[in-house]
């Protein structure tokens, strides 16, 4: 039980530490309506969740929870390779000032 404690505690702060990098990254794509970006990054935080949860339940119920939450896993990690394209980093990286 100690670990499972651990685990979500870790997963947590993980948790709020990024979406918060999301959030501040939104408004910086949408400069001109920070609005905009913050509110389509919690859209799709939100519908994530909705169809993650269920997605998993069902794979669970399926082939088991230890592999359900690995296929899990292994979104997330694939999600963490995804990037914004070329132009936009560009874009970014001239707004800040830096080559």
């Amino acid at each position: 039980m100690p670990i499972a404690w651990g685990a979500a505690a870790v997963f947590g702060a993980t948790y709020i530490g990024l979406t918060g990098i999301l959030l501040i990254w939104r408004t910086q794509v949408h400069p001109r309506s920070p609005a905009t970006g913050v509110g389509l990054a919690f859209l799709v935080l939100a519908l994530g969740q909705a169809a993650g949860a269920p997605l998993v339940g069902s794979l669970s119920t399926a082939i088991g929870p230890p592999l359900a939450f690995a296929a899990a896993a292994l979104v997330g990690v694939a999600g963490a390779f995804v990037r914004p394209a070329r132009r936009c980093s560009r874009a970014l990286t001239a707004r800040a000032g830096r080559p």
